[in-house]
């Protein structure tokens, strides 16, 4: 019973990652600062890499189904094979020879092949330990991309367990975490970010949010957790996670949502005329945000 965390760059996941992770889950070996699994974003995250069927990659890809069972055989240890080796070999060719994702998290100049390389390198090493060795207990990952390969990974993993993390849009339009925007905006139609960056952003949170709401009507397991409850209530978010994946709160849990608070970032809204840009995306936003209950 794998968890997965998802949504849109900046919507709280990683607050959510760390409160699965204080309940005993292992989310990988191989973490950047945000608690982002990175062997998750080697193997996808290359929006050239993969077909799409209305707004998430289609699950019929070969390329996305071996991925997947990929990182599944690293995430429980279940031992390197030749086809496991070719498929992670691949994975590094494509972020070597191609522009990576805008936001992967490599230090220096991020075109540059020899970098991207190297950063490939160091996640494939750390895959391969992974696949070798290790008694697996209750795992999952936080990659916020997540959510664009639900139907695949529904597919090939029929006990996963997602939790989506949802962020007020209004919010998020003025954040400076356009990553995924630029990533991913084309799959959901979203024009260039550096024409209307906040306009961009809350169309690409209105649509990306609508099309997974959507396909998680069809999976047999999910929770929306939105990041003002988690933070506002932090108990009973707490409550509510521990009975979606049917486990037993820790003293390390209760701690960790006894701290939360609201980042300062929360409202920021409020600091700026929305009323514009509220009318610029017309009624697929206003509906998008009653949807979540803005």
């Amino acid at each position: 019973m794998p968890i997965a965390i998802g949504g849109l760059g900046g919507s709280g996941t990683r607050v959510v990652a760390d409160l699965v992770g204080a309940l005993g889950f292992d989310l990988g070996s191989d973490l950047n600062a945000s608690q982002d699994n990175l062997a998750f974003t080697l193997l996808f995250k290359q929006p050239a890499c993969f077909r799409v069927d209305d707004g998430l990659v289609d699950p019929t890809d070969r390329l996305v189904r071996d991925r997947i069972d990929l990182f599944a055989a690293a995430m429980t240890h279940r031992g390197l094979t030749g086809q496991r080796l070719m498929c992670l070999g691949r994975a590094v060719l494509d972020i070597s020879m191609r522009k990576p994702a805008t936001d992967v998290a490599v230090t220096g100049d991020r075109r540059s092949r020899r970098l991207r390389t190297s950063w490939a390198l160091q996640r494939a090493r750390r895959m391969v330990g992974d696949l070798r060795g290790g008694v697996p207990g209750p795992w999952g990952w936080k990659e916020p991309n997540t959510f664009i390969f639900l139907p695949a990974l529904i597919d090939r993993l029929p006990t996963l367990r997602y939790v989506h993390v949802v962020r007020n849009g209004l919010d998020m339009a003025f954040s400076r975490n356009d990553g995924q925007v630029r990533n991913w905006g084309h799959f959901f139609g979203v024009a260039d970010p550096h024409e209307d960056p906040a306009l961009a952003q809350l169309q690409y949170w209105a649509r990306a949010n609508t099309v997974v709401d959507r396909q998680l009507a069809e999976m047999r397991s999910s929770l929306v957790l939105r990041y003002e409850d988690v933070t506002g209530d932090g108990r009973r978010a707490l409550q509510r996670v521990c009975d979606f994946l049917g486990v037993e709160s820790t003293a390390q849990a209760r701690s960790f949502v006894a701290g939360l608070r609201p980042s300062s970032s929360s409202g920021r809204h409020r600091q700026h005329d929305h009323g514009q840009l509220l009318e610029g995306g017309g009624s697929e936003v206003a509906l998008a945000l009653a949807r979540f209950g803005y």
